[in-house]
């Protein structure tokens, strides 16, 4: 195997980056906001959902350009680092958001551009994989980097549910959600201090000397022949059908489990929290026990069984 400090920086930001998904999007900020700031929580759900899909929005618009910057341009760890810091800058300003109607704009802002700067970061750090991993382990390393993920979740989750939530400090005021709204500065440490390993011990892709514009223009046009001749490639055709239903709808239900734990089964913040736990536990024991299968059987067979 290629550098094996260079791949374990690597599955390290999937620990690193988790802690959003896992803590914001999902479980903790998606229950205190229809719980605590919107009107109620049917009008917080839609409010959330439209944020979720507005933040898809504008990741499905900006993936080409990004993926040309990422084909073009080089230096991924740049841009990673870049929008990895406007991802920890919107958690952090996640503390001003107090239990009332006037937070509604600021958490559903700072969630949105959170987003879509980790998704981005995304396009960047995937594209590390072909540079630090030999072909016949692409399967493993990606499945234990998603396994570390989930066990970063349920490490973040743990000190959120007994550090805060469960025993909050005498410092933090209850009454304005003080001990919830810490997690977003949590999130925000959390995902700073983890993303160190890939910024400084993982070597930068070379530059290409290309300038963001001329990237941008080719990878348009690549997009575009790639577009025209979709018909003849039936399997990328049928892949991105399949991603869009599967995948996407995977998200979704992410995306809505902690709403829907808290609204509809009436759990508190606490057995929210707990939920969540269970559930990284059990994605996390699939990631890495058979992210093997990926590089045995292939991929299509894995997500089949």
């Amino acid at each position: 195997m290629k550098n094996l400090r260079s791949v374990i920086s690597w599955c390290f930001y999937d620990w690193a980056s988790a802690a959003f998904s896992i803590i914001i999007t999902t479980f903790i900020f998606a229950t205190y906001f229809t719980s605590h700031i919107a009107s109620n929580s049917i009008v917080g759900t839609y409010q959330w959902a439209n944020a979720m899909a507005l933040a898809g929005v504008i990741v499905a618009f900006s993936s080409p350009i990004i993926g040309a910057i990422a084909d073009h341009c080089g230096r991924h760890k740049v841009w990673l680092g870049f929008f990895t810091l406007i991802c920890v800058i919107s958690c952090s300003l996640l503390w001003f958001s107090t239990p009332n109607l006037s937070s509604i704009s600021l958490t559903l802002t700072c969630v949105v551009i959170g987003t879509v700067s980790l998704e981005i970061a995304g396009v960047f750090y995937n594209g590390f994989l072909p540079h630090i991993a030999p072909k016949k382990y692409l399967g493993r390393i990606s499945g234990w980097s998603w396994g570390l993920g989930y066990v970063g979740g349920i490490v973040a989750l743990s000190i959120v549910l007994f550090g805060f939530v469960k025993s909050p400090p005498s410092w933090l005021n209850t009454a304005t959600a003080e001990n919830v709204r810490i997690c977003g500065p949590l999130t925000a440490a959390w995902l700073a201090l983890f993303s160190l390993p890939i910024l400084i011990f993982l070597p930068d892709t070379p530059s290409k000397k290309i300038t963001i514009q001329h990237s941008i223009r080719l990878g348009l046009r690549e997009l575009a022949a790639t577009l025209k001749k979709l018909p003849q490639h039936k399997t990328i055709f049928f892949f991105l059908i399949a991603h869009m239903i599967f995948v996407d709808g995977l998200n979704t239900l992410f995306t809505f489990g902690g709403i829907y734990a808290a609204n509809t089964f009436g759990m508190d913040l606490a057995h929210v929290i707990l939920f969540g736990i269970t559930m990284n536990v059990a994605a996390g024991i699939g990631a890495i026990s058979l992210a093997w299968l990926d590089d045995w059987r292939g991929s299509k067979t894995t997500i089949m069984i």
